[in-house]
This record gives C-alpha cells, structure tokens and sequence, in this order.
C-alpha cells in the first residue's frame, strides 16, 4: 500500500498519509459512499480551500472548508445539502487534508 501512496503523493514520503473512506452521499459530486480517500494527516489546520476531514464539537466531517469572513464555510458537493458555517466561537479541530479521492460508480 505504501507503494501506491508514493504514487500519489508529491513527494517520495508516505509518512503521515493514511486511507479513510466517506460516508453518506453529501459529497457524491467528489466521491461516493465507501470510496477511498487519501488524506494526508500531517495537516493539522487550514491551509486553504479544500477537502478536509475535521471535527466540530463531538461531531466528525469530511467536506471541503472555505474561509469566509464568518469564519469558515462547509460546503457540500451534493446541491441537496446547505451550506453552514464554522464561526471562532465553535470548536473546530483539524485532522488532515484530502489529497486523493477514487470516485466509484455503477456500471
């Protein structure tokens, strides 16, 4: 397995990089209900827009962060779900950033 994270990744460190899969359907427009999602765990906090895997409360995400001046967007690709926000008030802790997505289908 090691082998195909260093095929993915930019440089030649596997180190901090580990498989999760989503779940649900509210980012069916990136990936689908039990596809592998590489994440790359060496990022503890927002470096930019993206697809992070995070945590609000007791509750965990994985959704694409925007910074917004609120404070930060969550956004899901799926049109069915809405919008909502992070504000500095909220406890927002970072696990890791999406590198790699292998979106599934039907055939």
């Amino acid at each position: 397995m090691t082998d195909l994270i260093l095929t993915q990744t930019a440089d030649d460190n596997a180190e901090g990089m580990a498989w999760l899969s989503g779940e649900g359907d509210s980012m069916s427009a990136d990936f689908n209900h039990g596809d592998p999602l590489l994440v790359d765990m060496n990022v503890n906090n927002y470096v930019g827009d993206g697809i992070y895997v995070f945590q609000v409360g007791s509750d965990r995400f994985v959704k694409r962060l925007q910074r917004v001046p609120e404070g930060f967007a969550v956004l899901s690709s799926n049109p069915d779900y809405y919008t909502w926000y992070i504000t500095p008030d909220m406890s927002l802790r970072v696990f890791g950033r999406v590198i790699k997505a292998w979106k599934s289908s039907e055939i």
